[in-house]
């Protein structure tokens, strides 16, 4: 990695004006300093990491709320290969790193400010005798090789089955991922080589948090959700997202149907007319509260279908340009249109926000009509009166 870095190094100050590439080498290591401040003290003076007679491991994982929350899998099976073990969670200050708390596997979470993985990683690796770097692939990283080096081949053998040449350009090009044809949870465990349970995450909900779903628990309601990661979007909107007035017609005719719509998310998102907006008035455990007692829960891809999922609720997602074998759980309705048939997930480095495609509207979400989402609606709440029925 640090031969790489400096190839990169040599390349920019070949084809960037002297300006130019000064401000980034201040700009890199303002944010090194930034990590060095935010993290160190902090490992430093934590009893447990200092401790050598302690086996430390952290995993390392910046994104979104979902990608904080997939940590318990991994953590529950490193917990299984080493019982020992003292687990910590090095996840972004933003990503709801609440969501970890009180996790039966994971001892400490440092949430830092967001940076890249090894700019991270090459701070903390003298306080932890093995990280997991997770970038959707996961690379083990041994402090002591030898003590491990059994374990290490074999690791760095499995991991090269993985590895598509894209890990230290993170996240550009994870599309090469989908290629194995697995979940993104399935492909984490197998690159690593631990044996999991992609169903293993551990959400603890405190009586506190079910206050607002206390405020509805008598009505029939369901959750909805429409938007994304405020870091990475505009104005909370992403491609992968639909659009309002589709939403509208849905809730409407939730709304007909004796259904109370509960919209959940940041108070940067759109609220959605014909919902009770709750955007911004909930902690991300409150909202975890209310969609477990919900009815079902309405999504495009991201992070709450994830807490939906472990929450054991049924969720009716809309997918685009993020492929539903990857992000997907089979157990939901998984909607996707006819108006594109590529997966544009990562494939330039603004596809978040800017159509592939180039199109001002994307044709993989415009081709989703409400039409579609109702019939879906009514074929999972015939479902539910059904099994309620047969209780």
């Amino acid at each position: 990695m640090r031969k790489f870095r400096k190839i990169i190094i040599i390349i920019l100050k070949k084809i960037l004006p002297l300006k130019i590439f000064e401000l980034l080498q201040l700009i890199n290591k303002k944010i090194s300093d930034r990590v060095d401040y935010d993290i160190i003290v902090r490992l430093e003076n934590d009893p447990f990491i200092m401790d050598k007679r302690k086996f430390n491991i952290a995993i390392v994982r910046f994104g979104g709320v979902g990608d904080t929350l997939m940590i318990s899998i991994l953590a529950s099976a490193i917990k299984d290969k080493y019982p020992s073990a003292i687990i910590s969670a090095v996840v972004g200050d933003s990503s709801n790193p609440d969501i970890l708390h009180s996790n039966k596997n994971i001892n400490m979470v440092f949430p830092v400010q967001p940076s890249w993985n090894s700019i991270i990683i090459a701070k903390i690796e003298p306080f932890f005798d093995i990280i997991y770097d997770w970038r959707f692939i996961v690379k083990v990283l041994y402090r002591d090789p030898e003590k491990f080096s059994a374990d290490k081949s074999f690791t760095d053998a499995v991991f090269s089955k993985y590895d598509c040449g894209v890990f230290d350009i993170y996240p550009l090009h994870a599309d090469k991922y989908t290629k194995f044809n697995i979940n993104q949870m399935d492909l984490a465990l197998k690159s690593a080589n631990l044996n999991g349970d992609i169903n293993d995450v551990d959400i603890f909900i405190e009586d506190w948090n079910m206050f607002f779903y206390n405020l509805f628990k008598n009505k029939k309601y369901v959750t909805i959700h429409h938007g994304s990661d405020y870091r990475t979007s505009m104005n909370g909107y992403q491609v992968k997202n639909w659009f309002t007035d589709g939403w509208e017609k849905v809730v409407l005719f939730l709304n007909s149907k004796g259904y109370t719509v509960i919209q959940i998310g940041t108070n940067v998102e759109k609220p959605i007319k014909g919902a009770i907006d709750l955007l911004g008035r909930t902690w991300i455990k409150d909202a975890c509260g209310l969609i477990k007692g919900a009815q079902f829960h309405l999504d495009t891809e991201g992070g709450f279908v994830h807490i939906a999922h472990f929450l054991k609720k049924k969720s009716i997602v809309l997918f685009g340009p993020t492929p539903i074998k990857f992000f997907g759980y089979k157990e939901n309705i998984n909607i996707k249109g006819p108006g594109c048939d590529i997966f544009c997930f990562q494939k330039k480095k603004d596809w978040y926000i800017n159509c592939v495609k180039g199109y001002r509207l994307p044709k993989c979400m415009d081709s989703i009509t409400p039409e579609m989402v109702i019939v879906e609606i009514n074929t999972l709440i015939d479902d539910l009166n059904n099994k309620s029925n047969l209780v």
